[in-house]
C-alpha cells in the first residue's frame, strides 16, 4: 500500500477542521448539528447524493445516567440494612431494581428509565457514490460527530 499524502492531509484538516471550528461538539448540541451540516455541504462535493437524518435521543442516559439511577437505588438499600426485620426486606428490593435497570438497560437495550432524562434531536449524515459499473465493494465509513464529554 503506497502513501497518499494529498489525501492523508486532507484527512488530518478535516478532522483539525471540526475540531477548532465547532468545539466540543455533545450530543443534540447546537454545535453538533452545525458540525453535521457543515460534513454534509463538505460530502456534496464528492458523493452523488447527501442525506442529513435526525433523530430523538436521551444524551445523558448512556452510560453515565445508567450507573447514577443504580447508584442512588443502591445507596438507598444502605440506608434500609439497619432496619428491623420488615424494613430490611426493602434493602433487597432496592438492590435486586438496581441489578434489573442495570441488566435491561445495558443489555437489554430496553430505556425503562429514559423518562428521567432530557431528549434531544441529533443527526448522522452520510453520502451514497454510486457506481459507474458493476458493484464489486461496499465501502461504509463511519464516525461519531459528537465529542467525549471528558
Amino acid at each position: 500500500m503506497t502513501s497518499n499524502e494529498p489525501l492523508e492531509d486532507y484527512a488530518f484538516n478535516f478532522i483539525k477542521h471540526i475540531c477548532e471550528e465547532f468545539g466540543p461538539r455533545h450530543s443534540s448540541s447546537n454545535a453538533e448539528r452545525k458540525a453535521n451540516l457543515w460534513i454534509k455541504e463538505e460530502l456534496t462535493n464528492y458523493c452523488d447524493s447527501v442525506y442529513l437524518e435526525e433523530f430523538k435521543t436521551n444524551p445523558n442516559l448512556y452510560p453515565h445516567g445508567i450507573f447514577k439511577i443504580c447508584g442512588v437505588l443502591a445507596g438507598a438499600a444502605f440506608a434500609f440494612m439497619p432496619l428491623k426485620f420488615p424494613f430490611s426486606i426493602v434493602s433487597g428490593i432496592f438492590i435486586l431494581l438496581s441489578l434489573f435497570v442495570l441488566i435491561s438497560e445495558l443489555m437489554g437495550l430496553k430505556r425503562w428509565i429514559k423518562f428521567l432524562f432530557k431528549s434531544g434531536t441529533s443527526s448522522n449524515v452520510w453520502g451514497t457514490i454510486k457506481p459507474s459499473g458493476d458493484v464489486k465493494f461496499r465501502v461504509l465509513i463511519e464516525g461519531h460527530t459528537d465529542s467525549a464529554k471528558m
